[in-house]
């Protein structure tokens, strides 16, 4: 779009900003994630019936 206008992509990407489109995220690296970002294993939500006292009923 940019090349086809001849405009810049920063102007392009901030008229389409500013009319309401939602962008992607720029990409590359990801932050990793710290230890209180992260979920524990024991807060994961089970589907019911799906733990072992369940299974072990049936």
């Amino acid at each position: 779009m940019a090349r086809a206008s001849g405009r810049s992509y920063g102007f392009v990407r901030t008229v389409l900003s500013e009319a309401g489109t939602r962008l992607r995220a720029r990409g590359g690296a990801n932050r990793r994630r710290t230890t209180t970002d992260t979920h524990s294993p024991d807060s994961s939500a089970e589907t019911p019936g799906s733990s072992a006292e369940a299974l072990n009923s049936a």
